[in-house]
C-alpha cells in the first residue's frame, strides 16, 4: 500500500478538490481515478516491482482547474534479499541446516562441518567432523545430527551436550551409496529415510542411535538422490526425474515424471497438497505439482536448479548464478518475485524462521536476510 500526498492553494481562498489519477504508463491510460474531495492524501494498493506514474487535478469549484506534474516511482520487490556474511573455509557444503546459532553441513570430503551463525554477518567455522564416507546429506532431529556418507552409510552425532562438538555414536553400513537423509519419529520409534542410490529408499530404525537397524528397503524407479517425507508419504526424486511416493499407511506406491533429468530437491507441504521440486533440466528447473491431480507445472527460472526451500508463502531456489523468488500462495499462479544475483556454485539452500537464507556453497555458506 502507497500512500499519495501533496499540497494545494488558491490565491482566492477557494475551498479545493482533489482528483489523484495513478497508473503504469505516462499517459495515464487505466488509470486508478479517485475523487478525494478535500483530503490531500489517499491510500492505494500496488502491485510490488512495478513503476507508477501519478498526477492530481485541482478544482475551485467555480471553473477553476489546475494539473500537476505528472510524477513516477518504482514500488518495491516483495522480497528483498541482501548478503550479510559467509564463511568461506568451511567445506564444500552439499547440504545443510540450521538449528539455532548453528548450521550444520554435509561437506563431502570435509565431513560434517559445524558453523556457527550467531553473528550474521561473520560466520566461523566451529569444527569439522570426520564421516565414515563422504558427507552428502545431512539432517538435524531432537539433538542429534545424521549424516548421509555416501558408501560410508548412515552416521549419527550427538549434539545435546554441546552443539558446537557432536559425537558419532553410531553408524549404520550401507548398501550402497547414501546420498540423502530425513528423520522423523513414528509412533514411539525415530526412523531415518535414507535416498540410497541403486538401493533405492533404505529406512532404517533409528531409535537406538548405537545401534541403527535396517527397517526395510523399497525399489525405486531410478537412482535415488533425494528424499523428503511429509504425514504419511515419503517423496524420493530419482536420477531420470521421476519422483516415486510411497504412502506409508498402507504400503502403496505411485510414481510421476517430473523430468528428464535427475530431482535435486524436494519440499513438500500435505497442508495444501502440494510438491515444489527443482531439476537439473533447463526449462524444468522449478515444477510445483499437484498432488492430488498429478499435474505438474514448470516456473521458468532461466536453466536448471539445485535445491529449494519454501518459508512463508515463497519459494527460494539456487540455481548455477541466482537465488530465485518465487511466490507460490497459490501454486497454480506462481510468479518470480526476485533473482538475486550470485556467483560461484551453489547446492542447498535453508530459510530460517528469523529470516535468513542459509546457502551451502563450493567453499563454506553464505548468509543472506531477507527483507
Amino acid at each position: 500500500e502507497v500512500t499519495f500526498e501533496w499540497e494545494g492553494r488558491d490565491g482566492d481562498n477557494d475551498e479545493l478538490s482533489y482528483t489523484l489519477y495513478v497508473a503504469k504508463n505516462e499517459d495515464m491510460t487505466n488509470a486508478v481515478v479517485k475523487d478525494t474531495e478535500g483530503a490531500t492524501s489517499y491510500s492505494v494498493e500496488l502491485d510490488a516491482s512495478a513503476t507508477y506514474y501519478w498526477k492530481v487535478e485541482v478544482k475551485d469549484g467555480y471553473g477553476g482547474v489546475s494539473t500537476s506534474t505528472i510524477w513516477s516511482f518504482t514500488t518495491r520487490k516483495e522480497v528483498e534479499l541482501s548478503e550479510v556474511g559467509n564463511c568461506t573455509e568451511c567445506g564444500n557444503v552439499k547440504s545443510i541446516m540450521v538449528v539455532d546459532d548453528y548450521a550444520y553441513g554435509a561437506a563431502d570430503a570435509s565431513g560434517l562441518v559445524v558453523i556457527d551463525v550467531s553473528s550474521k554477518d561473520s560466520p566461523d567455522l566451529a569444527t569439522d567432523v570426520t564421516t565414515t564416507g563422504y558427507a552428502k546429506g545431512v539432517f538435524v532431529y531432537n539433538a542429534y545430527v545424521y549424516v548421509a556418507a555416501d558408501d560410508g552409510g548412515l552416521d549419527i552425532f550427538d549434539v545435546s551436550e554441546d552443539p558446537a562438538s557432536p559425537t558419532k555414536v553410531g553408524n549404520m553400513a550401507a548398501s550402497d551409496s547414501f546420498l540423502d537423509v530425513f528423520v522423523i519419529s513414528a509412533g514411539a520409534s525415530d526412523m531415518a529415510y535414507i535416498a540410497a542410490n541403486a538401493s533405492g529408499l533404505v529406512i532404517v530404525d533409528v531409535t537406538d542411535k548405537n545401534s541403527p537397524a535396517l527397517e526395510k528397503q523399497l525399489n525405486t524407479s531410478g537412482n535415488a538422490k533425494k528424499v523428503y517425507v511429509s504425514g504419511d508419504h515419503v517423496y524420493i526424486g530419482n536420477d531420470n526425474g521421476i519422483l516415486d511416493i510411497f504412502n506409508l499407511s498402507d504400503n502403496s506406491s505411485n510414481s510421476l515424471n517430473i523430468a528428464s533429468y535427475e530431482i535435486s530437491g524436494i519440499f513438500v507441504d500435505e497442508s495444501n497438497y502440494y510438491a515444489y521440486i527443482t531439476t537439473a533440466e533447463s526449462g524444468k528447473g522449478f515444477v510445483i505439482v499437484d498432488l492430488s491431480t498429478s499435474e505438474s507445472t514448470p516456473v521458468n527460472i532461466s536453466g536448471g536448479a539445485y535445491g529449494i526451500d519454501v518459508y512463508n508463502g515463497y519459494a527460494y531456489v539456487v540455481t548455477t548464478d541466482k537465488i530465485v523468488v518465487v511466490n507460490v500462495k497459490d501454486p497454480n499462479s506462481p510468479y518470480i518475485v526476485n533473482d538475486y544475483d550470485m556467483s560461484g556454485l551453489k547446492y542447498d539452500v535453508f530459510v530460517s524462521a528469523d529470516n535468513y537464507v542459509y546457502i551451502g556453497v563450493a567453499d563454506g555458506i553464505a548468509i543472506l536476510e531477507i527483507h
